[in-house]
């Protein structure tokens, strides 16, 4: 039942809606738009009377004619695809050259290598400590080793913080490359930290 009175309202549709369409009378583009000048009309005999038809003929004449700005020429349509491609692909391209960012990589990776090293060696100096710290005979030699344990334990932990704060660093570099238009492959052959 559903299905056959949905059939019938298409059908209905189908046939009265471009029946009606047709039906409506012609308006002329003058009575819609009064303050138009349509080329070509001028000097016509009843020119008035007749039904303007726009097509693309119609839009191209006035396009060429300016008076509709939102229809651009073709060459202009083409000029601003081109200066918008332009535009695109200065914004892709780097501030910084490829050697410039591959060195302050290896700069950055250098660096990480450096406190790396260095906090390896505070870490071994600092368990010669404790072993001499723990292995002390009498409390004199404790007492002259435990300042020398807390130092090398400050400078651990400021070492990690630098650390940390280098590989953040390298991370920032890494991030402003790429928004700058680094390319992915510029950094796979250097050394990583």
């Amino acid at each position: 039942m559903i299905r056959t009175t949905m059939s019938l309202i298409l059908c209905v549709l189908c046939v009265a809606w471009p029946v009606g369409i047709a039906a409506e009378p012609t308006k002329k583009l003058g009575d819609v738009c009064p303050r138009l000048h349509i080329p070509g009309t001028e000097n016509k005999p009843g020119a008035a009377d007749e039904p303007i038809i726009i097509d693309n003929r119609m839009v191209r004449l006035l396009a060429e004619k300016g008076r509709f700005a939102a229809i651009a020429a073709p060459a202009a349509v083409e000029e601003s695809v081109e200066t918008s491609a332009d535009t695109l692909n200065k914004a892709k391209k780097p501030s910084k050259t490829r050697d410039r960012w591959r060195s302050e990589h290896r700069r950055e990776v250098a660096a990480i290598r450096k406190l790396a090293l260095r906090l390896a060696v505070a870490r071994e100096d600092l368990r010669g400590l404790q072993d001499q710290y723990y292995g002390a005979h009498s409390e004199a030699q404790r007492i002259r080793i435990e300042p020398r344990l807390n130092r090398k334990k400050l400078e651990i932990k400021d070492l990690e913080y630098s650390l940390q704060k280098q590989r953040a660093s390298f991370s920032r570099l890494i991030r402003e490359a790429r928004q700058d238009g680094a390319q992915p492959g510029w950094f796979r052959d250097l050394p990583r930290p």
